[in-house]
């Protein structure tokens, strides 16, 4: 199943990313490579003096799961296999959860793997890898935590209890996740508790074990986070406290959701895909012969529970073809009651508090398909229903792949660094910082991953988060300034000029300047050249 949402990652699981070049596939798999870092340092990934040069940084980092599975195998197998396993680790961890919960809803062993493969190759999880946010792609403990609920209110045991307690809290650091599973849970707990009355004191009092395990994680990771985040200029990523819905307003609309995702085939999106020229790609769609067995299955329960999520995954004002109804935002959704209680920073990716809810009919469909009294038929059925999903939803599958990056340049860079270091001036930086608004530059994160040494960007990777932003000479590289300045007191030591990514004027101009400042280039390999800033003319 795992193999089968990245297809093709498995083609080139050591050289290419799984993930569209110019998303966010760059900045999510630097993070096992500074989980490495950190871990052989016996220090814990919180803060870092790799980004932000020179000052650094406080970090959270989004996937902390999938950076802590993937750190494992950095040493041995590099930053670009580290990843694409860790991806992997998501999707397996996925597919269990699915065929968990599909025979807690009645699919039974052998129809369970239908709701194994549909959560994995969910189009909301397929667009997620797509898009390279793996920390989107990491549903497993979100369904595995519906499933064990079922099992420890089904069959008690304090083994269950415990465990649902740490799934929860695992679930909790993806935040998302976790509402749209508390949605999916106070809804269903009413039922839960009358189809089992008999055990309904066993179950409050497991519960409530259960949610003093998940709340002392969650309490952890609220501590870290908030280190982290809440304060200027420390943060890396900078979450204002006091930020309000309407202060978001421009971030939910990039990010709004037309109820027609669910049901909408082909090439339809929540938001056009160009807004702000943002080449992601989100959909909730759920597939029709998967919701048609999933309304066959009986169960529901389980389809009330999960439209609850829908509804709260529609975002705080209701949107419709391109823009909020009315054309402004007095339509509140229930969403818009969280802006009450939670700051507003940390809410804009609504659309993820329905990934419970598309789980849930997933697996509801498998229990459906056992029901079904032709039995030579749900093979069959079953395998359209995943070809719907992979191929007629909006989803984008076969995936994108990054390409391989030539790290030649930067690895030099890194052994001259070694061998001749400088007390000051120590960092790289990659230039252009912008192209075309796109998240294209963010490969040099990865390409750090290859020198090891600082760098002035934060992890979005834009001239506006360079530490040496101000600098005349900064600006002049942009064409923004009139002086040279003095990059060596920015702690800059080596200013690396991509090629493929400049026009060629500016390339030309860009290169000249350095040229003029520094004399010939120190290193020359493949796109990439750089000088020294300290071999002056």
């Amino acid at each position: 199943m795992a193999l089968l949402a990245s297809f093709p990652l498995i083609a080139s699981p050591f050289s290419r990313l799984v993930g569209l070049d110019n998303g966010d596939v760059w900045n999510h798999a630097w993070g096992p490579w500074w989980f490495w870092t950190n871990l052989a340092e016996g220090t814990v990934p919180l803060a870092t003096d790799l980004l932000g040069s020179p000052s650094g940084g406080r970090l959270w980092f989004v996937d902390p799961i999938g950076a802590s599975v993937g750190a494992l195998l950095v040493p041995v197998f590099g930053a670009v296999f580290a990843y694409n396993m860790a991806v992997l680790f998501h999707l397996v961890l996925a597919s269990v959860g699915g065929r968990r919960l599909s025979r807690m809803l009645g699919a039974g062993e052998a129809w369970s793997w239908l709701g194994a493969v549909a959560t994995a190759c969910s189009p909301f999880v397929v667009s997620e890898l797509h898009n390279g946010v793996s920390e989107a792609v990491g549903i497993g403990p979100a369904v595995l935590t519906l499933a064990v609920l079922l099992e420890a209110c089904r069959d008690g045991g304090v083994h269950r209890w415990v465990l649902l307690g740490v799934l929860a809290g695992l679930t909790s650091i993806t935040p998302y996740f976790a509402m749209g599973c508390a949605a999916v849970g106070l809804t269903w707990l009413p039922w839960l508790l009358w189809k089992h009355r008999t055990r309904a004191v066993p179950i409050v009092v497991g519960g409530l074990g259960a949610l003093a395990i998940a709340g002392g994680i969650l309490g952890l990771a609220l501590q870290a986070i908030s280190w982290t985040v809440a304060e200027m200029p420390k943060a890396l990523v900078f979450r204002p406290p006091d930020a309000t819905r309407f202060d978001m307003l421009w971030h939910l609309q990039r990010n709004a959701v037309d109820p027609r995702t669910f049901l909408w085939p082909g090439d339809f999106q929540s938001v056009d895909a160009t807004f702000a020229s943002d080449p992601f790609w989100h959909t909730s769609y759920l597939g029709w012969i998967l919701l048609g067995l999933a309304i066959y299955s009986r169960r529901a329960d389980a389809l009330i529970a999960a439209a609850v999520s829908f509804v709260f995954s529609l975002g705080p004002w209701l949107f419709y073809d391109g823009g909020f109804v009315g054309g402004d935002v007095n339509y509140a959704l229930p969403y818009s009651l969280l802006f009450e209680f939670l700051p507003a920073g940390g809410l804009g990716h609504p659309q993820r508090l329905g990934m419970p809810g598309i789980a849930l009919v997933a697996c509801a469909g498998a229990a459906g398909l056992a029901r079904l009294p032709w039995p030579r038929a749900r093979i069959a059925l079953a395998g359209v229903a995943v070809l719907e999903l992979l191929l007629i939803s909006p989803a984008p599958w076969p995936l994108p792949r990054a390409d391989e990056l030539d790290t030649r340049l930067h690895e030099q860079l890194g052994e001259a660094s070694r061998t001749n270091p400088h007390e000051q001036a120590q960092s790289v930086l990659d230039i252009p910082a912008d192209v075309d608004g796109s998240f294209v530059t963010s490969r040099y994160l990865m390409l750090q991953t290859a020198h090891g040494l600082p760098i002035p960007y934060k992890p979005d990777v834009r001239s506006a988060t360079a530490g040496v932003g101000g600098s005349v000479a900064f600006q002049n590289l942009l064409g923004n300034g009139d002086g040279q300045g003095d990059l060596v007191k920015s702690r800059v030591r080596w200013v690396v000029v991509h090629r493929e990514l400049y026009e060629a004027d500016e390339l030309a101009r860009v290169t000249g300047l350095l040229t003029t400042w520094f004399g010939p280039a120190t290193f020359d390999e493949g796109d990439h050249v750089a000088w020294d800033t300290l071999a002056r003319p």
